[in-house]
């Protein structure tokens, strides 16, 4: 048995993407020959190298969202390569990791060439790219296994279920696969660690690594539907984080590293340890320091004392911060429950300690209404003092969509939320309160103006993890 795992584009990204080697570290430690390929950051690379930045937008732009005007050749190319640089490695089995919707379309077209060119291999897709799309509802996984064109897909954790899946012939009983039932890993501590060492790490800008310290989130936000995947918050002891850290920086020699956790600091106990081991390591090797970068809730001042902050100041190289709204009572009813005090606090916290920061922003809550818009343009006016110390840039994520499986989905009849079309998230109106897609238009092109103006760089993309990326170089 040959385990070929790979990402697939198409994400935009400058670090590598964790899931083949997280995936790898799991499959070797059971002995199963395994190769983890970031086939993403490959593809990227090539198009940059042979096509001009008008023929990449328009690969991308295709491989986004299926637009029927493209080059088919120069598609056929892309495909060709994945296929070729897969099958190198003579695999009998490929698992492929679709981190986004945006990955979707070039599955389905790889699944299909591999198929054609060596169908004795067994094909596995998984990652989140497999479910619902913001513009369908569709499984892709479930259409790809009646057709033939996959054998098996995984929804949740692969940690377990690809090993599991791979050594069924030894008797070893799989959970969760073709299936949209599963069960989180139990416990994420003591783990085999990601193993990168088949990545091309030339190929990156920004020579970060991926760390995964938690699944899941301690906060319910209403707007959010992580709860649907990760329905238990579970978090790694700082001892174990630590030493995954060390071991890929002496492996590598990478000494930034950037947390895919929903955020770092959700179990506070936890991140404090790992904060004191990294303060007291930076301060012990200065010139050898670790620093990493996350996302990042701020909490009130009494659960973030002013030690905490020094500590932090002593690893942390960049922080993205959901604050999503300004108004504190559109903070409270999103589930957010840090005052406007409290905001300010962190933020001047930050800046005594040159912690860099970036703001997410969501317009057009469904509580927001013409006055909040108003207050929040104030705020950028009345608070210049924070632009690039600490806050580097802000993200206006678009306007608010109405995603299924969030309270404000559940609670939509209750809080007048009309969905024009459950397929098109951001279809919505309250009418007794003008909040329509148009208004919201509106308010975003409004506040990014203001925003600007009062000499913030604004720095939106779908992505954030991307712009996280780009603020730790």
């Amino acid at each position: 048995m040959r385990l070929l795992i790979t990402s697939i584009p198409w994400t935009d990204t400058e670090s590598p993407l964790l899931a083949p080697a997280l995936l790898k570290g799991m499959c070797q430690s059971r002995n199963i020959k395994t190769t983890a390929l970031d086939l993403n950051i490959e593809v990227l690379q090539l198009l940059k190298s042979k096509y001009d930045s008008k023929t990449v937008s328009s690969l991308q732009e295709f491989f986004y969202n299926g637009t029927k005007d493209f080059n088919r050749q120069k598609v056929k190319e892309v495909i060709d390569f994945c296929v070729s640089r897969i099958l190198s490695h003579s695999p009998t089995h490929v698992a492929m990791s679709l981190l986004t919707y945006t990955s979707k379309i070039a599955c389905e077209w790889i699944c299909f060439r591999l198929r054609q060119k060596a169908p004795d291999v067994k094909i596995i897709i998984g990652g989140a790219g497999i479910f619902n799309t913001l513009e369908s509802k569709q499984n892709i996984a479930e259409t790809l296994l009646a057709q033939g064109q996959i054998d098996y897909f995984i929804k949740g954790d692969g940690d377990l279920s690809l090993p599991d899946l791979l050594l069924q012939e030894k008797g070893i009983k799989a959970e969760g696969i073709n299936s949209t039932q599963w069960q989180q890993v139990p416990d994420l501590n003591n783990q085999p660690f990601p193993d990168y060492s088949d990545y091309k790490m030339e190929l990156y800008s920004n020579q970060s690594i991926g760390i995964v310290g938690s699944r899941g989130c301690v906060r319910r936000c209403t707007f959010c539907d992580i709860h649907e995947h990760w329905k238990k918050f579970q978090w790694r002891s700082a001892e174990d984080i630590f030493e995954e850290l060390l071991w890929h920086k002496e492996r590598t020699k990478i000494t930034k590293f950037k947390f895919q956790d929903s955020l770092i600091n959700g179990n506070q106990v936890e991140f404090r340890k790992l904060m004191k081991l990294l303060a007291d390591h930076n301060t012990l090797y200065p010139k050898k320091q670790i620093k990493w970068s996350s996302f990042f809730i701020f909490r009130p001042q009494s659960q973030m004392p002013e030690e905490d902050w020094a500590n932090i100041g002593k690893s942390a190289h960049h922080l993205t911060v959901g604050i999503e709204a300004i108004n504190q009572e559109v903070r409270f009813h999103m589930g957010k429950k840090f005052t406007n005090q409290d905001m300010h606090y962190c933020f001047d916290m930050c800046a005594k300690y040159k912690i860099a920061c970036q703001m997410l922003l969501i317009v057009g809550y469904v509580t927001d209404t013409e006055k909040t818009h108003i207050e929040t343009m104030e705020w950028f006016r009345n608070n210049k003092k924070y632009v690039n110390d600490p806050i580097t840039s802000v993200s206006f994520g678009g306007t608010l969509g109405i995603l299924p499986g969030t309270e404000l989905y559940r609670r939509k009849d209750e809080l007048g939320i009309v969905l024009k079309d459950e397929q098109f998230d951001h279809k919505w109106s309250i009418e007794a309160t003008s909040n329509t897609p148009a208004v919201r238009l509106k308010w975003v092109q409004e506040q990014t103006k203001s925003c600007i103006k009062a000499g913030f760089r604004v720095q939106s993309m779908i992505d954030n993890h991307l712009l996280m990326e780009q603020m730790m170089k």
